[in-house]
């Protein structure tokens, strides 16, 4: 989903609040800035950019500390840099500030995960409604080039990739839309749901792929707008049915979940029973 431009290009190049976006909020309520304030925010756009990407990729998995020395060390700049990078990953809800412990990135429980998914239903909804009036031509062949891509990517072994491009359809879809706030709501949210996909999704192949997106475009090119919304509505059902939200209960921590994973079936231990206490002994 290109990172600069959203957080969700956290997710993939083409989603969520971007770096450059939360800064561009900004501007109308702060003064102007000097060269090195301007250089700082440079930084911390390019770490942000950075560490959305190593998120999409999964190279950054949930719970992950951020450690502010070693990102400054690696970019060449200062402490200031990097906490605004995690600022704005902060106010998006992609790295979570932990009291006395610092900044990790965020790991969504359950309940977050499933408020989460009933949003992206609610906006995916009235994406497809307000596409069915609003997409030029231009836009729906735009969006039929970026299922050939699809194909071409999730044919190979780039697992990167395929990560990156997961969410890119419904982006550009909620972009030809033509509602620029509806378009950053589910870019937020689509990268949100990237750390849920990290957490909980069941590794069983399946990924949000260029055929039931080729079904939702063709139900769109047709005017069938009850077709294309149960087209949207079952590629949500079959995306939801890759989570296991009842894997874990939500307090348990983010080793816990990876251990369970490379080792589902180890063997429990067998403890040994405690011999009771031996009898105090009397002195004759």
């Amino acid at each position: 989903m290109g990172i600069r431009k959203s957080v969700v290009q956290a997710i993939s190049p083409n989603h969520g609040p971007t770096c450059e976006n939360a800064r561009d909020m900004e501007d109308d309520l702060t003064p102007p800035r000097t060269g090195s304030e301007q250089t700082t925010e440079d930084a911390s756009e390019r770490i942000c950019a950075t560490l959305m990407e190593a998120v999409s990729e999964r190279a950054l998995s949930p719970g992950t500390k951020l450690m502010e020395d070693v990102i400054a060390r690696h970019f060449g700049v200062s402490r200031t840099a990097v906490r605004g990078a995690i600022a704005i990953l902060e106010r998006a809800h992609l790295v979570e500030l932990r009291r006395n412990h610092g900044s990790f990135i965020a790991s969504p429980d359950r309940a977050e995960a499933r408020q989460l998914l009933e949003t992206r239903r609610v906006l995916e909804m009235a994406t497809i409604a307000a596409v069915m009036t609003a997409a030029t031509p231009a836009e729906l062949d735009r969006l039929e080039r970026l299922t050939l891509e699809e194909e071409t990517v999730h044919s190979g072994a780039d697992d990167g990739a395929k990560q990156r491009l997961s969410g890119n359809f419904h982006v550009e879809l909620a972009r030809a839309a033509g509602n620029a706030v509806m378009e950053e709501m589910l870019q937020n949210v689509l990268a949100r749901l990237s750390l849920v996909a990290a957490l909980y999704e069941r590794d069983d192949g399946r990924k949000c792929g260029a055929v039931d997106h080729r079904g939702i475009l063709a139900a769109i090119r047709s005017g069938d707008v009850a077709a294309a919304t149960a087209a949207m509505s079952q590629h949500l059902d079959d995306l939801e049915a890759m989570l296991d939200l009842d894997a874990s209960p939500d307090n348990e921590d983010t080793l816990s979940i990876v251990l369970r994973k490379f080792a589902p079936s180890a063997p429990a231990v067998q403890r040994r029973p405690r011999r009771p206490p031996a009898p105090p002994r009397h002195d004759s």
